[in-house]
């Protein structure tokens, strides 16, 4: 009996060594993967022993219900966004794929795929160094190409041309180690000349022409040093020269809406998501719409590669739609629409 006793409580002695040498090895991580107390955690993942290999596989879980976050490799058992180096996939909480590519040496490279939280790809392109390159796909739902973006590394040296989703040309510029350098053109959704001129080094020089239609000149803008300008002529549309006042300042006037007045809308109609609260998330969220030419909005859509999950991305979306309104993009005196981006940050108090 006593023999029994004896080996009963060795084993039970052993199952709690073993228990706790597991849990010994468990590490929580913030938002940015840096080491903290559990009760500040958002992830955890299992350390494993030191391995002398550049591509250690290691998966980080969110800390509410033990649901796989990401998993890849890493240069370190003590995992950041530094060691990470070798191919990731990443997760939303729903279980669905968010994105997945690789890296190296802690910076992404390569073929990158981003999803849709209901699933399908949303974008897909390269990554060099940490920067996007080359020709990005953006799909709507239902796998129907939306449009796409050429990104241009920092020593870029070429021509780049940018399309609209119906295919005519939206852009065409020369650039020289990824600075404008040469002739420009822009043109509006249908094809139409809406203004071209040429940079030097960066800087608009000599005569910019800008246009009411095609083959219709609007205006003539003269830049001096430093992209000043030198002088304007303002046309009708019959050809002859304007008599009428016009603000220099509405050559290119992006859309309007003052930091003060888009940071009040936001702290009013933001509401921070519950969910999020409680698993203490927090970061900024990239949105990307488009300003119509009356200032209306559409093409909402958040735009961070690796999202913040937890409804932060929909509330942004909802906020965006439902309470901002613009004045519109002027090209001298003309409203054209415009792609614009807007950073909304979450931070808990």
């Amino acid at each position: 009996m006593r023999k029994n006793i004896i080996f009963i409580l060795a084993c039970i002695a052993l199952q709690c060594c073993s228990f706790a040498g597991l849990y010994a090895k468990r590490v929580y991580l913030n938002m940015v993967w840096e080491s903290c107390k559990k009760r500040e955690a958002v992830f955890y993942y299992e350390k494993p022993d030191n391995v002398a290999s550049r591509e250690i596989p290691i998966s980080i879980y969110y800390k509410y219900e033990d649901k796989l976050y990401c998993k890849g490799s890493f240069s370190s058992v003590e995992v950041s966004k530094e060691s990470c180096n070798g191919k990731f996939t990443y997760y939303f909480t729903s279980g669905n794929v968010m994105c997945e590519g690789e890296y190296q040496n802690g910076d992404k490279t390569g073929y990158w795929k981003i999803y849709y939280k209901e699933g399908g790809v949303e974008r897909e392109g390269l990554y060099k160094d940490g920067t996007k390159i080359g020709l990005w796909l953006n799909y709507a739902q239902g796998k129907t190409i939306a449009d796409t973006t050429l990104h241009y590394g920092p020593d870029y040296t070429g021509e780049v041309i940018q399309k609209n989703k119906n295919g005519s040309i939206s852009e065409k510029a020369w650039y020289v180690n990824g600075t404008y350098h040469g002739k420009y053109e822009n043109y509006n959704s249908t094809g139409g000349l809406l203004y071209t001129g040429n940079y030097d080094d960066g800087l608009k020089i000599n005569e910019w022409v800008f246009y009411h239609s095609e083959n219709i000149v609007a205006a003539k803008v003269y830049y001096g040093k430093n992209e000043t300008i030198d002088s304007v002529f303002f046309f009708n549309e019959d050809g002859s020269i304007s008599t009428e006042q016009i603000d220099t300042a509405t050559i290119c006037k992006h859309p309007e809406m003052s930091a003060d007045i888009r940071q009040s809308i936001i702290a009013k109609n933001l509401n921070y998501p519950a969910f999020a609260i409680e698993n203490a998330i927090q970061g900024q969220v990239l949105v990307q719409f488009t300003v119509r030419s009356e200032g209306s909005i559409d093409n909402v859509k958040c735009i961070n590669d690796i999202k913040l999950d937890f409804g932060l991305e929909e509330e942004c979306i909802r906020v965006v739609k439902t309470n901002f309104k613009f004045k519109p993009h002027k090209i001298c005196n003309v409203k054209t629409a415009i792609r614009y981006k807007m950073p909304i940050k979450f931070r808990l108090r």
